[in-house]
């Protein structure tokens, strides 16, 4: 069957000299994989500059109901072109890291529509801020909610512990080494307050903002278990500072 839908590309890998293996989160069927075959031919009519961390797109897909192997698609183009995420450097750097995380933790294959939406409009928040440099630490506090694993509020006396593998703060400090101190409990504690129309006022000068981002990324390690690296983590963290 034939399913219309609105996708949000994350990576590909080769799957022959002129075929790749697109992951992309769809609106419709959550997280899939799709051979494209030919890409890099003179005569294909999928162009390979289509696929970049991110792009927004509108698809035409081969389904098939209950399959969870590779599909193909046959049609795709450009939902709506960004216009400043593909030649700003700490924009696309942002986006390279953010593709390689969802396809990471978004291991379902059935449709999410809010988190779905909550994407899809960051990435168009991404794409026309001016100041973006507190985007990515907001958009990880943020994802959180979708993906079931958010912290709960800090207490209104901030000088607490923030304990990463329970996700609460505590007036004294845990037994164990999976916690923040004092200093930087108060940094992440923040992220509960503001959202992306505040991103200004965080208050993050560059090494607050690596510090909250190692933070986030070590409570995702924990709570989704992940275990593997990420590759494009030194990129991004060198051009946010």
């Amino acid at each position: 069957m034939l399913v219309k839908t609105r996708g949000i590309f994350l990576n590909s890998i080769k799957y022959s000299d002129n075929s790749v293996i697109a992951h992309i989160y769809t609106e419709e069927m959550g997280q899939r994989s799709y051979i494209i075959s030919g890409i890099h031919g003179k005569k294909s009519t999928t162009k390979a500059n289509l696929f970049q961390p991110l792009f927004l797109l509108d698809l035409v897909t081969y389904h098939r109901p209950q399959s969870t192997g590779i599909e193909r698609i046959k049609d795709v183009r450009l939902a709506q072109p960004l216009s400043n995420m593909p030649f700003d450097i700490m924009k696309s750097s942002q986006a390279i890291f953010i593709a390689e995380l969802l396809t990471k933790v978004l291991r379902e294959e059935e449709a999410n529509a809010e988190l779905f939406d909550f994407l899809y409009s960051s990435i168009e928040f991404l794409d026309v801020v001016e100041d973006d440099s507190n985007f990515l630490v907001c958009f990880l506090f943020r994802l959180m909610k979708y993906l079931g694993i958010s912290p709960s509020a800090p207490p209104p006396n901030r000088n607490v512990f923030f304990d990463l593998s329970s996700g609460t703060y505590s007036g004294s400090e845990p037994n164990y080494h999976q916690f923040l101190d004092i200093d930087h409990s108060k940094k992440f504690a923040v992220l509960h307050e503001l959202d992306f129309n505040q991103m200004q006022n965080f208050g993050y000068n560059n090494s607050d903002r690596r510090a909250v981002l190692d933070i986030l990324i070590e409570y995702y390690k924990i709570h989704l278990d992940i275990s593997s690296d990420f590759k494009s983590l030194a990129v991004v963290r060198e051009v946010l500072s």
